[in-house]
């Protein structure tokens, strides 16, 4: 695991919309932007859902070769916030599991996949540039940015306790290290990076420092960011 594998990971986990750039078919050789959410499949590669009569799936069943941008804003000059290009080819993807966690990001988008001209792509890995600020810009490939998720086998489990009996915790961890306020939230997902928390109708990511390699290591993590800062 490589530490510029690890900033463009928590990155694309801490976003969930970006600047989707395709080839343009109304004027040839021209790249086309659009904004579009997504979220990350559990083997890391982006999911958009997306129209068939919209211009940028147009252009991607022609060529599908595409980028996505994703850029933090936090800072009040845009070229020292870090961002990521993640460039990839653009597939439809039929998959159960995708779906299921694309719908669990965004609630909202479970009706869209009943309408037949609403389907869900994956950005196939190519390659990625990342650039986390001034002195800081890699070409980040594949086998730093891929990594095996640690707590997959402890997965379920770990959601599970933590909604059942920690609820007010995830409730701290919102207003500690997100500034957000809500008198009801539940995890998503946990992986050995961080943990996606559901509250508002809005889905927030919550980034630990540093990995962690089990699900013991992860809890010790969750018991210490309820009691002081990370």
């Amino acid at each position: 695991m490589t530490e510029k594998g690890f900033e463009t990971r928590k990155l694309l986990k801490e976003n969930s919309t970006g600047v989707l750039s395709t080839i343009s078919t109304d004027v040839i050789g021209y790249p086309f932007g659009s904004v579009t959410p997504y979220c990350l499949s559990n083997n890391l590669e982006p999911l958009i859902l997306i129209s068939s009569i919209a211009q940028h799936t147009k252009n991607i069943i022609a060529d599908n070769k595409v980028s996505l941008t994703v850029f933090r804003n936090d800072l009040d000059d845009v070229q020292a916030n870090g961002r990521v290009t993640y460039l990839g080819d653009a597939v439809i993807t039929d998959s159960q599991e995708d779906k299921d966690k694309y719908s669990l990001h965004f609630p909202k988008s479970k009706s869209y996949f009943d309408f037949h001209d609403f389907k869900l792509y994956k950005l196939s890995f190519k390659r990625i540039r990342f650039i986390g600020g001034f002195g800081s810009i890699h070409w980040v490939e594949s086998n730093d940015y891929f990594n095996n998720n640690s707590l997959e086998s402890s997965e379920k489990r770990m959601i599970d306790h933590m909604n059942d009996d920690h609820g007010d915790s995830i409730i701290s961890y919102l207003k500690k290290y997100k500034n957000v306020t809500t008198d009801n939230a539940k995890m998503l997902n946990i992986d050995e990076e961080g943990f996606y928390v559901l509250a508002n109708e809005n889905v927030y990511r919550i980034s630990f420092k540093e990995a962690v390699k089990d699900a013991v290591k992860a809890r010790e993590v969750l018991v210490a960011m309820t009691k002081q800062d990370q």
